[in-house]
């Protein structure tokens, strides 16, 4: 579980943890279960994350009440903004996210039990990141002072196929 707030902290605020993919050449296919609870005074951003450790550019997928409760947004780091995929507002937020590379294709999904996943967006590979993705994992930013406690519980994370 990963918690904010309330203040004294100020600034950026940002926690990753991730696997290194052995073979990044090859395909993968990779999910979480994170119930996420945010507010809407502070800059926030939290969910699945690819990371490209070369450029240092990274993709999100997941919640971030920046712009949009839900989104798949590209970063040159986590405390910056690249732009955005494709933006959704749920009636009830989805808390399973995934994302696969089969190919020179990235395609992310969302799900609100883990088996019936709704296709959100597909990118090439390098149409956001400079080269291919070799870290997986989740994160979680803060960009301000949050008055509200945000939390970010992390109950399943399952990566496989032969990058792994």
């Amino acid at each position: 579980m990963v918690k904010s707030g309330p203040a004294p902290a100020s600034g950026d605020i940002s926690r990753i943890a991730y696997r290194t993919l052995t073979n990044k050449a090859a395909d993968w296919d990779v999910f979480i279960h994170a119930p996420i609870t945010m507010n809407d005074a502070a800059y926030q951003k939290a969910g699945l994350i690819l990371m490209d450790s070369i450029s240092g550019r990274q993709v999100l997928i997941g919640q971030n009440n920046e712009y949009s409760p839900f989104g798949v947004i590209y970063f040159d780091s986590l405390t910056s903004y690249g732009g955005g995929l494709d933006m959704h507002n749920f009636s009830l937020q989805p808390t399973f996210y995934r994302a696969s590379c089969v190919g020179s294709t990235l395609t992310y999904y969302v799900s609100h039990d883990g088996k019936n996943w709704l296709q959100v967006g597909q990118t090439g590979v390098t149409d956001y990141l400079s080269n291919r993705p070799d870290r997986i994992g989740i994160g979680y930013n803060i960009a301000s002072n949050p008055s509200l406690q945000s939390i970010m519980t992390v109950d399943c994370f399952k990566l496989t196929g032969p990058a792994v």
